[in-house]
């Protein structure tokens, strides 16, 4: 049903009343009363803003446990990588299971169908966090579809990130190399 202009702007005072809070002397002061016909839980909110609101609607989020990690990310011509990679808890360094990301390849000579590859719960080939070094490959494609990404990095003592190379190699012939940098924890 549509309303006319008038019907519209009537419903709009009606939304906007005026809520008053007052205190009956011969009841505890937790008690409240409102001057107006409004439910009796609008009193309790009346202070709180939308937000506010929504926070109490919100379930309880729980602190997750601390999973050390490597995250990697390139954005060039090239490719673009963006590599998150569980470690093992147990202060050893090795690659655990979960690894996520996405590796985009943008070079001309690849085909278009074969640019995009999912890293979501794949292993890495080969893997190396020993001191200060980290070295991971990579190998999304197989057989025919060979996808090949080498990692190489050192840690910055100063800023303790991990900066160094990559080298990614197809079955097409795609060479590709650039610079890096990773988060180690």
């Amino acid at each position: 049903p549509s309303r006319g202009k008038g019907e519209a702007r009537r419903s709009a005072r009606e939304v906007n009343t005026r809520i008053e809070i007052t205190t009956d002397p011969t009841q505890p002061e937790s008690a409240l009363t409102a001057a107006s016909s409004t439910p009796s839980w609008v009193p309790a909110f009346a202070g709180m803003t939308f937000a506010g609101m929504l926070c109490l609607l919100a379930p309880p989020t729980l602190a997750q446990p601390y999973q050390p990690a490597v995250l990697c990310r390139v954005a060039d011509n090239n490719i673009v990588l963006d590599l998150y990679l569980p470690l093992s808890k147990d202060g050893s360094g090795n690659a655990a299971r979960g690894m996520r990301g996405e590796l985009q390849i943008n070079h001309q000579k690849m085909p278009p169908n074969r640019r995009r590859y999912a890293l979501d719960d794949k292993l890495p080939a080969q893997f190396w966090n020993v001191g200060n070094e980290f070295r991971v490959r990579l190998m999304p494609g197989l057989g025919e579809e060979l996808v090949d990404l080498a990692i190489e990095t050192q840690r910055n003592p100063q800023s303790g990130e991990h900066t160094g190379i990559f080298r990614l190699q197809t079955a097409e012939g795609v060479k590709v190399q650039g610079r890096l940098a990773c988060t180690v924890d």
